[in-house]
């Protein structure tokens, strides 16, 4: 019988591997005589500078020996294993709140719960779906960090969340961080279940694992208009009294092992803390940290007293309008510089839904066609790596439907350095 073994979907040009004789399309069995069974094993396995691939090309075996320098990239990339979708039955999950009858970009449905992708990407999973062998896996290969959608410590609260029967977390985590695994974890609030003292008790439980357990990111239950009825939304008056609450809570511990999520203070309009509140900003990527690192940035940037004339109109979510208000106030000061904010309700997942990254086409699309402006500038949070929005619309058909001249930035500051330097082509 044939082995299958994982197929190299790239290999960079001029790259260690590809000098060594690897192609993409081969399948790599073993390294150094190991077998590998996802990409996981082949990172660990070909971490050395020297290593023997044994590779199946056209159902024949074959060896390489690839040799690299120290820290220099083989530049063989393999296929990512299929996902471990989610078992979970929360009551709370965001996929589930999808509107019915609607074309969505492919993916977006996938209730990705793999701790694979949790180390691989810094996807938050629950760790209720992996097995004995997958623990083991995890301690052998130094899977670290990862991240963890904890909740609640409690398990009475964790099976209200889970929708089944999940049991306790703790003994779990403590046997990751026994063995050298970092975490970091992450509590969704929602009213009345897993706030006040329940959120308080869970922070207490996750500090015990101090310092292995790095953060813990506490982030507002994102809602649409499809959310369950049992959940109550967090309003202005009650998402202000949470902030201080997790921010008071927090106090109790080294700073920034409790991180209030950015949604928190986007709702509230209350500044987000100086930076070493966030730490080394580890898990700014999942929504803590960015816009305190925007402002931050932004006071670096030296803007010009004047530039070639140009026209603007930057479209953004509601969420994060109160931040870029007043970097566009300034900005307008710059001669030559017409520039005008656009927050957008959103329409698809309902006005519930505030924040930028869960805009469509369909959302920003009446918008665009209104303006008079030279340049439309979007986040590029809007987009996926293929350049499509969340209803499977390309950019390149979106300025074409159009006819304006539509440009992603980034979403951090340096994103208005692209605005001031952009040019209308």
């Amino acid at each position: 019988m044939i082995e299958k073994g994982i197929k190299v979907i790239n290999c960079i040009t001029n790259s260690p591997g590809e000098i060594s004789g690897v192609k993409k399309g081969d399948s790599i069995i073993s390294v150094d005589g190991k077998r590998v069974s996802d990409c996981l094993d082949f990172l660990y396995y070909s971490a050395e500078p020297e290593f023997e691939l044994e590779i199946l090309r056209r159902e024949k075996k074959k060896c390489i020996f690839v040799s690299r320098d120290e820290n220099e990239p083989h530049g063989i990339i393999v296929e990512d294993p299929p996902i471990r979708k989610c078992a979970n039955n929360c009551f709370f999950c965001y996929v589930k709140q999808t509107p019915p009858k609607r074309k969505f970009r492919k993916g977006l449905s996938i209730r990705d719960d793999d701790y694979r992708h949790s180390f691989l990407y810094g996807h938050y999973v629950t760790l209720t779906n992996i097995s004995k062998s997958d623990i083991e896996r995890i301690k052998s290969l130094k899977l670290s960090p990862l991240y963890v959608s904890v909740h609640s410590a409690a398990s009475a609260v964790r099976k209200k969340l889970f929708g089944r029967d999940v049991g306790a977390i703790m003994p779990l985590l403590k046997e990751l961080t026994d063995a050298g695994i970092e975490l970091h974890a992450q509590i969704v609030l929602i009213k009345g279940v897993n706030d006040g003292e329940e959120l308080k008790n869970t922070l207490n439980e996750l500090y015990s694992l101090y310092p292995k357990v790095k953060t813990v990111a506490v982030v507002p239950v994102g809602l649409t208009n499809w959310h369950h009825p049992e959940i109550a939304p967090w309003r202005n008056e009650d998402a202000e009294e949470a902030l201080i609450e997790i921010i008071k809570f927090g106090s109790d511990y080294p700073k920034s092992f409790v991180q209030a999520a950015d949604e928190w203070f986007c709702m509230t309009r209350i500044n987000p803390p100086p930076a070493n509140y966030y730490g080394r900003m580890e898990v700014e990527e999942n929504g803590v940290g960015m816009i305190r690192r925007m402002l931050d940035e932004w006071k670096k940037i030296k803007l010009p007293k004047k530039i070639k004339p140009k026209s603007c109109l930057i479209v953004t979510g509601l969420s994060p309008k109160p931040f870029i208000d007043k970097i566009v106030a300034i900005l307008s000061k710059i001669q030559g510089l017409d520039i005008e904010l656009s927050a957008v309700e959103n329409k698809t997942f309902g006005r519930i839904t505030t924040v930028t990254g869960l805009l469509s086409w369909r959302d920003i699309r009446q918008t665009i066609l209104e303006t008079e402006k030279d340049i439309v500038f979007i986040p590029d949070v809007m987009l996926n790596s293929k350049k499509k929005f969340l209803d499977d619309i390309s950019l390149e058909r979106a300025r074409k439907e159009s006819g304006k001249n539509i440009q992603a930035v980034s979403s951090s500051a340096e994103g208005f350095r692209e605005i001031i330097k952009s040019r209308d082509k």
